[in-house]
């Protein structure tokens, strides 16, 4: 019985060593898995590699002539078109508004006179707030300038964020914007900016924009840099207290249409109503390693739509910060809600 016990396995031994030993059924290791993140190394090389650097990056063999080919540094980037050197030097007015308020129309009136005037160089925002009975009520975003800029009253409004020129105030009174617009307006260019492609998904009640902010040439690579981004609408038909009717104070010049209107405007069109914003008012960082001649930053923002909400009459308004204890604004771009806007 013992010799047939080690007969047996010597015998199963033998068949392993038949069964494992080499051929064509030699399992071969598993490949690296592929990496599907883009693939982008830093290298363009179009070619294998090596494991050398050879000093060519045309892909292909090194005759030794040059022929002054070289990869853009600043291509073009689908329906946004290569950074330009320079750039429009905008203005934006954010003003704290509220239909209750009878002297808010003085800020509408400078504020419109503006916008007209200089439609692709100045940008109108008017946030609502300061009564519970407000219907485009947004004391979220009044609350948030204020914190930071010290809210003088209704109306007032930040010009691109900046001081007065004459009384060093941030939130400056209607009577004092041209100086503050007309000091900004005298800036025609700088190094900075922003194109904004827009997007509206309807079945799912979303917008999205995609910002690119572009730094041409001579930036200051120093500054932090961030971008604030609001929806605002046209076309709100809200009564509206109108305190400069009659007085004649107010008649004549920039505020004779509200001198001539009715102590409650009821078909009050307001325009230019911020409705939402897509980051928070001290906007979203830009990192150091995007700031540079030529780089740009791109980012996807999304914000929800709701019901109240006229698509037609909807535009986004990006806000480039510097920023700081008090963020300045460097730039701004606007574009009508699905639509796109290139560098200007």
């Amino acid at each position: 019985m013992k010799y047939a016990f080690n007969f047996l396995l010597i015998f199963l031994f033998c068949f392993t060593l038949a069964s494992c030993g080499g051929g064509d059924d030699t399992v071969e290791p598993t490949p690296d898995p592929i990496d599907n993140t883009g693939g982008d190394d830093g290298s363009d090389d179009g070619g294998g590699d090596d494991g050398e650097d050879d000093g060519s990056d045309d892909g292909g063999e090194d005759d030794g002539e040059d022929d002054g080919t070289t990869e853009d540094p600043n291509p073009q980037d689908g329906a946004i078109s290569p950074i330009p050197e320079t750039f429009t030097h905008k203005v934006v007015i954010e003003e704290a508004t509220g239909t209750w308020c009878g002297w808010c129309p003085m800020g509408t009136a400078i504020m419109d006179k503006y916008v007209a005037e200089y439609p692709n160089r100045v940008y109108g925002i008017a946030i609502h707030g300061g009564s519970p009975t407000e219907p485009m009520k947004n004391d979220g975003m009044i609350n948030a300038l204020d914190r930071v800029y010290d809210l003088a009253g209704f109306p007032s409004g930040l010009v691109n964020r900046i001081a007065s020129p004459s009384t060093r105030e941030l939130f400056i009174h209607p009577d004092n914007w041209s100086e503050a617009i007309d000091k900004q307006l005298e800036k025609s260019t700088t190094s900075v900016g922003i194109a904004l492609e827009s997007n509206i998904n309807e079945a799912d009640a979303i917008a999205t924009v995609q910002a690119h902010v572009g730094f041409g040439q001579d930036v200051n690579t120093s500054t932090n840099y961030k971008i604030l981004i609001y929806l605002i609408e046209d076309g709100i038909v809200s009564p509206q207290q109108n305190y400069l009717s009659g007085d004649s104070d107010f008649s004549g010049g920039n505020y004779n249409k509200y001198y001539e209107a009715p102590a409650v405007i009821d078909d009050y069109i307001h325009n230019h109503v911020a409705k939402r914003a897509f980051t928070s008012l001290d906007g979203e960082e830009i990192g150091a390693e995007n700031v540079g001649e030529f780089k740009k930053f791109k980012k996807e923002f999304q914000i929800n739509l709701t019901r109240s909400d006229n698509l037609t009459e909807s535009y986004v308004v990006a806000v480039l910060l510097q920023d700081g204890s008090r963020p300045s604004v460097l730039n701004v771009q606007k574009v009508k809600l699905g639509e796109t806007k290139d560098w200007d």
